[in-house]
């Protein structure tokens, strides 16, 4: 089982184990709803983006690179991309 946050077991993230995936999911879900909200200072529209964030990485996985940034930078990355867009 994955504990520390930047060992959340990328291998198994990577293969599409959805029980990784949810731990994964609590581990940073709150932070980035955070950080999305005090973008987007509206529940709606942040729970909007922080769903697809994690619609993203689920899909996108795969092209995370841990060499170049850490996972929780990734994710804020695609969340900020996500907001612009209006998704």
């Amino acid at each position: 089982v994955c504990h520390r946050k930047d060992e959340i077991c990328l291998a198994k993230l990577k293969s599409g184990d959805k029980e990784t995936f949810k731990i994964f999911y609590k581990l940073y879900a709150s932070a980035l709803y955070g950080s999305i909200f005090r973008d987007v200072k509206n529940k709606e529209k942040s729970n909007e983006i922080l769903e697809n964030t994690f619609l993203y990485a689920w899909q996108n996985i795969s092209s995370f690179d841990e060499s170049k940034s850490k996972i929780f930078t990734w994710l804020l990355k695609a969340g900020k991309a996500i907001s612009n867009k209006g998704i």
